[in-house]
């Protein structure tokens, strides 16, 4: 299994912790940023969100719908963004935190920058955001008694999407140096990854095949 970098004790607040099979053709192209800031409600029904549990989870979805998608799909558009990600995280415990921990993360910013500015920011901290954040790398990481060399649950793709919001997320709240080591880990998950022409799926030694033709 991959090594990720784990969050450290030192540097958040403890808090309590509380796919593609599908054959859904993705959602619809997310509407571009609003410059102010109106009361979110969910667009979706909650039989489509397998994982949300309270309506400050359909709340974060729905704000990285609506707004966190375009900011990084930037004005070209992105499937992996608008489509991809969203389907994942229907299926994938980790994907489905780690989304919800930066819709979180990335409407705090947005709404406290224009009062407080970034500096302000940096020194602020989002305890609903680094639970969710927390659980997403629990997901990702499966059971501590995992043999080190054994193939894990996760497939290769899941685990690149991980390592994206999890890079994303440390460099909106500020922390570089763990951003810069996500993405290590997943030039190093990319390294090991092989096409099997067979089945046109990427495979890796510790991961489970894919489940998309294209990363």
């Amino acid at each position: 299994m991959p090594v990720l970098d784990r969050p450290r004790a030192d540097r958040y607040k403890k808090s309590k912790s509380g796919c593609l099979t599908c054959k859904c053709d993705g959602y619809g192209t997310p509407s571009p940023p609003r410059k102010h800031h109106d009361s979110l409600m969910p667009a979706f029904p909650p039989t489509t969100l397998n994982y949300a549990e309270n309506n400050r989870e359909y709340r974060c979805f729905q704000y990285f719908y609506e707004r966190t998608v375009p900011a990084l799909a930037g004005y070209c558009g992105s499937e992996f963004w608008s489509r991809l990600v969203l389907q994942v995280s229907q299926h994938e415990k980790s994907v489905w935190h780690a989304l919800i921990a930066l819709g979180s993360l990335h409407e705090n910013f947005e709404t406290d920058n224009d009062r407080f500015g970034v500096e302000f920011l940096r020194h602020e901290q989002d305890p609903f955001a680094i639970r969710e954040y927390v659980a997403a790398i629990r997901a990702l990481l499966g059971p501590s008694n995992t043999a080190v060399g054994s193939v894990g649950s996760v497939t290769v793709d899941v685990c690149l999407i991980s390592c994206i919001l999890f890079t994303c997320f440390e460099i909106l709240s500020g922390h570089y140096g763990s951003a810069i080591n996500h993405v290590q880990s997943g030039m190093n998950i990319l390294k090991e990854v092989y096409h099997d022409p067979t089945s046109g799926t990427f495979r890796h030694p510790y991961l489970l095949p894919s489940t998309v033709s294209s990363l």
